[in-house]
């Protein structure tokens, strides 16, 4: 099973300075062990989104391999 979860990350740009925004983190888990299949960041500007986003990729059990395609997609 794939879960997706929304994770808090810290940034420093010329640009903007300081800055926190979310990624989505993929997780495999089965009954033996867990494992990071994919990882994308600063994806979000809000937590609610991140976590929204995640959610319906955990719903559809989406492949990792079609996470930037649906994250472009979305955006």
């Amino acid at each position: 099973m794939y879960r997706y979860l929304p994770v808090k990350e810290f940034f420093v740009s010329k640009e903007n300075g300081r800055y926190s925004s979310y990624g989505i983190l993929v997780i495999c888990e089965d009954k033996k062990q867990n494992a990071v299949k994919a990882h994308v960041s600063d994806a979000f500007a809000k937590y609610e989104d991140a976590l929204h986003f995640a959610n319906l990729c955990t719903e559809a059990q989406l492949d990792p391999i079609h996470l930037i395609d649906v994250l472009e997609d979305t955006l």
